[in-house]
Formats: structure tokens, C-alpha cells, sequence
């Protein structure tokens, strides 16, 4: 005869804790019970493989492509199971029709495997073209690492530029090879893009290699940034990454209703520039520092950019280079002129989106130089273009130099938390437990957001 649970409890004399305990246990272990007995009617089932945990970040693969493409082939569902990760090992579970099942193991340890017989590869390339290597947030050299299945990190030091960057490579003879092979290319299109652009140079008139003004069209009231103010108690602010540069040095996007009104403007930009007759090209000989104009980019999308630098051929005009920065996102690149065109004003309503934050609490270990290793597990630990929320404590502003863009806004600083990581402790912290940095103190701030002057911490947006 089966005791009732209250009485079997009192009998064993267990505290009120325990009661609430037992429940819980019996309660789980029936929704355990109802979902075996789910899958087994689904005719689905279920396996256990321990993965070792360095090679737990090869399974996944960059942004979750490697185990998102394992599931989609096999017709399965892999998930790490919660509270069961060992110092040696994860557990991922992989659930679907038997024979799916199978293969999707096969496939998980074939995986595994291959990093086993991986070597390393290092190459250098020249410190010009690390920004076509990379691409815009990431996304050239995370596609490389797609393609070719290896493992890409690519030296970005900061300081006193460098000739050549050593770019690592992790992988198969075959993924190596691959790997290299895109690399190289991108290489060579910089290369061919150097060699106009010096061409240019040396044969334009002696007037300058960049022509300055106040700005863009005078008649164009040029937008501000979006800020970063604290509109919670405790100053904080939800935020994606968008670009790094550094582990101290980097941008983001706070995620408001303007966040999402920056897709709407993409979208509507890309409509508008695709029909011919919209597009009204730039002269070259009234292009100007600071101007803002549109840009279209290799994913066929038109962006907001401001011009930085102008390298103009006189007899070769659509030879001409222009250095841009994309407003809303932090990014910075060389396009040529036909791919920039006229911007309406229309398209200036929304602030620009890309705002420059900056960490504190954190030094590199040795001298004023990030490493590679810091840099590339800050840009791990932040998702950076991947769009992932994350929550900035504002700490204080910093004055900007009074030869930058944005001279009178002031730098926000900030520490970073991953709402999902260790609760109360920021991603800076994390680096110093990692030994990629060193804690520094932080002082001189300012605790208010002062335009030009103006308090303005108090205005909620």
C-alpha cells in the first residue's frame, strides 16, 4: 500500500524545507516522465554525448552556424543540457527520429574528431588590408570561417600601426588551404585598390590629399548622435555591440524604438536608391570633409556615411577613393565614388545610431598594447554584430578632444554585463579573471551628460 506523501514525511520527521523539496523533486520528475512518454509517442528519441570542453566552442561554431548546420541536415534538435557540464566535459542532447538521431552523433563526433588532427597556420598580411579581411562588423572573415570550416583570428592591436598582421589559422590541411585562398583574394583586391589609389595621388595637382569644411550641404541640418543616458535607476541601458576596436574602445546601439526605426531606414534607403532615377551622384569637386551622403554596400544595402578622407584623381575620377564612416553602426572603409550618392534629408530624421563608449576599470596587461587573445574574446564575449543584448552601467562621461567629429558630446564609460553571464560581474572583470587584462582605477569622470556645457542626464528618450 502506497503511503501518502504527508504522512510518509512526517513519519521520517523532515523539516517544512524538505516538504517543499520532495514536491519539487516528484513534480519535476513527473514532467520528466510526461515528456519521455511524449517522445516516445512522436515515435523520437533521445541521446547523450559528453563533449569535451574545448571542443565545445568548435561544435557550436561561429555564431552557432556549426551545430545549427548538424541540425538542419540530420532533421534534429541538439541542445547542451543545463547543470550538467563537467570541468572535462559538456552534455548535449539530440533528440529526433532514431535513424536521425545516428547520424547527427556521427556527424557531432566526426566534428570533434577533426579538431583533434587540426594544425595551425600563420600567416601576415599587410596591416591595409585588415579592414577588407574583416569586413563590417565581422562579417567578411566570420563568412571565411563558414566557408572553410577553420578557425580565424586575426591580429588588431592597437598603438603605433603595425606593417603586417599576423593572421592565425585553426584547422584541416583543407581548411587551411581554404582559408588562405579567401584570405589572399581579399589581399590582392586591396592590393589592386592601394595601387589607384597611389596611382591618384601621384599624379593629381598639388591642392591637398584632403579638402576640409564646416560639414556637409549647408542647406542639410546635419542630425545628432543617439546617446547613451541612463533612464533606469540604476544606470543602466540595454545595448548591442556593433564594432570594436578594442576591449576599451568600441560602439554600440541602445536598444530603443530607434533601434528598430534603423532597420525601417535601411529598408527604405535600399527602395529608394534602387530606383535609377533617384540616385543623384557626387562631384567629386565639391565633396567635402563631414559631408553626410549614402553609401551602398556589398550586401546591396544602402547606409548613412560621413566622409573622412578624399584621394581624387583629376583625369581618372572613377579611379577616386573616399574614406567613410558608417554613422550607425561604427565601421570604417575605402569605397569608390560611384557608390556613393546624394542623401535627401528625409533620410537625416533618425539620430545617428552608432554611439563610441568606452571601458573602464581595465588596463592590457603589459604596456598600452591590447593582444590579439583580449581583443578576440572581447569581441566573443560582447557578440559583436550579432545583436545580442547586453546591459551597459553607465559610470560617467570623458570630454572629447576638441579636433574630433563629435567635439562637445562627450564619451559615455561604461562597464558591460551579459544579462545570461555571472550575475554582478561585468565583462571587464571576467577579462581580468581570464588574465587578458588588469583591473586600473577609474577617475576623472563626469557624472552627467554635459552638451556643450548643458546637463542634459535627465532627459528620458
Amino acid at each position: 500500500m502506497a503511503w501518502p506523501i504527508r504522512s510518509l514525511i512526517l513519519y521520517l520527521g523532515l523539516p517544512l524545507l524538505s516538504v517543499g523539496a520532495l514536491s519539487l523533486y516528484l513534480w519535476q520528475k513527473k514532467e520528466e516522465e510526461e515528456w519521455k512518454e511524449m517522445i516516445r509517442g512522436l515515435d523520437l528519441v533521445e541521446r547523450d554525448v559528453r563533449i569535451p570542453q574545448n571542443s565545445v566552442a568548435t561544435l557550436v561554431g561561429a555564431g552557432g552556424f556549426q551545430i545549427r548546420e548538424i541540425q538542419e541536415m540530420t532533421n534534429t534538435k541538439i541542445n547542451f543540457r543545463d547543470g550538467e557540464n563537467h570541468l572535462d566535459y559538456a552534455t548535449c542532447r539530440i533528440t529526433g527520429k532514431s535513424e536521425n538521431v545516428t547520424e547527427a552523433v556521427d556527424l557531432v563526433m566526426e566534428t570533434i574528431n577533426k579538431q583533434a588532427n587540426w594544425k595551425v597556420f600563420e600567416m601576415w598580411v599587410p596591416a591595409s588590408s585588415c579592414g577588407r579581411i574583416i569586413g563590417r562588423c565581422g562579417e567578411t572573415i566570420q563568412s571565411f570561417a563558414k566557408t572553410s570550416g577553420a578557425r580565424i583570428s586575426l591580429d588588431r592591436k592597437e598603438g603605433q600601426s603595425l606593417l603586417k598582421k599576423l593572421v592565425t589559422i585553426r584547422g584541416t590541411d583543407e581548411q587551411i588551404r581554404m582559408a588562405v585562398s579567401l584570405i589572399e583574394e581579399k589581399v590582392k583586391e586591396d592590393e589592386e585598390a592601394r595601387n589607384k589609389l597611389h596611382l591618384t595621388l601621384s599624379n593629381r595637382p598639388q591642392r591637398g590629399q584632403t579638402r576640409i569644411s564646416n560639414g556637409s550641404d549647408p542647406a542639410i541640418k546635419k542630425p545628432e548622435y543617439e546617446r547613451l543616458i541612463a533612464t533606469t535607476g540604476d544606470n543602466t541601458s540595454q545595448v548591442y555591440v556593433s564594432a570594436v576596436a578594442s576591449p576599451v574602445h568600441f560602439w554600440v546601439q541602445v536598444i530603443t524604438p530607434r533601434a528598430a526605426d534603423l532597420d525601417l531606414l535601411v529598408e527604405e534607403m535600399t527602395e529608394y536608391y534602387n530606383k535609377e532615377e533617384n540616385r543623384e551622384p557626387i562631384d567629386i569637386d565639391k565633396i567635402t570633409k563631414g559631408q553626410i551622403v549614402a553609401c551602398l554596400m556589398t550586401d546591396t544595402k544602402w547606409y548613412r556615411v560621413e566622409i573622412c578622407s578624399v584621394h581624387s584623381r583629376a583625369d581618372r575620377v572613377e579611379d577616386s577613393q573616399i574614406d567613410v564612416f558608417y554613422l550607425d553602426y561604427g565601421e570604417s572603409e575605402y569605397v569608390s565614388l560611384e557608390k556613393l550618392c546624394h542623401l535627401p534629408s528625409d533620410f537625416l530624421k533618425l539620430r545617428f545610431q552608432a554611439i563610441e563608449v568606452q571601458m573602464v576599470g581595465i588596463v592590457p596587461m603589459e604596456g598600452e598594447t591590447w593582444t590579439e587573445a583580449a581583443t578576440d574574446c572581447f569581441v566573443d564575449m560582447t557578440y559583436c554584430g550579432q545583436w545580442r543584448v547586453l546591459v551597459a552601467e553607465i559610470v560617467g562621461y570623458k570630454s572629447r578632444s576638441k579636433e574630433s567629429a563629435q567635439s562637445g558630446s562627450p564619451i559615455p564609460c561604461i562597464k558591460l554585463y551579459d544579462p545570461d553571464g555571472e550575475p554582478g560581474v561585468d565583462l571587464g572583470t571576467q577579462l581580468v579573471q581570464k588574465k587578458m587584462a588588469k583591473p586600473a582605477l577609474v577617475e576623472g569622470l563626469s557624472p552627467h551628460f554635459e552638451l556643450n556645457g548643458r546637463d542634459e542626464s535627465e532627459e528620458i528618450w
